[in-house]
């Protein structure tokens, strides 16, 4: 069961397989599989860019999975999970490892991920 996944690269990577149809979703794939619908409810939205101190999203969620599925791009693709109740995060989408968990997530430390990877 992927709640049982304690290696942070491998659960965010069976996250994005459940989230995306094929090959690496959100580097070069954006189809994602059956039973995601957009958040189209700027309640919502917000909610999600405020937590994650984002200006745009695109996001998805799943409620067989419980899973909020999200990116944005500002040079780089930046793919963000949120899944049993934690943010994880990605700011070199088309990279499979380098996932951070994030209990808050803004800019600066966005910025400052990407300058670690």
């Amino acid at each position: 069961m992927i709640t049982k996944i304690k290696d942070i690269d491998i659960l965010c990577e069976a996250l994005r397989d459940i989230s995306f149809k094929e090959s690496l979703g959100c580097y070069d794939c954006f189809d994602l599989e059956y039973g995601f619908c957009e958040v189209t409810d700027e309640e919502l939205r917000q909610n999600f860019k405020e937590r994650c101190d984002l200006k745009d999203i695109t996001l998805y969620y799943n409620p067989e999975y419980n899973l909020w599925t999200g990116w944005y791009w500002d040079g780089d693709g930046t793919l963000l999970f949120r899944f049993n109740g934690k943010y994880y995060m990605n700011t070199d989408c088309k990279k499979t490892c380098d996932w951070k968990e994030v209990p808050y997530l803004t800019l600066d430390k966005i910025q400052k991920l990407r300058r670690e990877v």
